[in-house]
């Protein structure tokens, strides 16, 4: 399990938690939400990805030399997303497996398909800002709008 180093990137997050390529991060209660907004549906997952990597560590120090399948099956696509964001967590918990970036392969009504790419956690390079414990099902949106995809999760921290 990785422990949190130091907090100097949450200060940062709180006063930059505006919008910005379709992302919003916003404080509810005692947690933390993410909302997507993408012209396509394979983009909400990977938008939320990086925006899950980025709230939990400095994503800067992380290099790109191993990459890792992971595949992920719901009841319907709300819960994917849910399930997608928790499987990232788990493979950082049990794998110490930090991501870069990802390449959404396939989604469909309840399966997803992708290929994350990182590299394992070293405590003298790498910085954890926030420990986030899950995505929860609370005030979880996944939908297609006028014109796009509209996601929001809520992170228990």
């Amino acid at each position: 399990m990785i422990l949190m180093k130091r907090n100097s990137k949450k200060e940062r997050w709180k006063k930059e938690r505006t919008k910005s390529n379709g992302v919003e991060i916003f404080d509810h209660t005692a947690d933390t939400g993410i909302r997507c907004r993408t012209e396509h549906l394979e983009d909400i997952f990977k938008l939320m990805a990086l925006s899950l990597m980025a709230l939990m560590v400095d994503t800067d120090n992380i290099a790109i030399n191993k990459e890792r399948e992971i595949s992920v099956v719901a009841t319907d696509i709300e819960s994917l997303l849910v399930e997608w964001l928790n499987e990232i967590i788990y493979l950082l918990e049990t794998e110490d497996f930090l991501f870069k970036d990802f390449e959404i392969l396939k989604v469909e009504a309840n399966k997803l398909r992708a290929t994350g790419f990182g590299e394992t956690f070293l405590a003298d390079k790498h910085v954890v800002e926030q420990q986030v414990k899950a995505c929860t099902y609370h005030l979880l949106e996944l939908k297609k709008t006028h014109d796009g995809w509209f996601g929001q999760v809520i992170l228990d921290v």
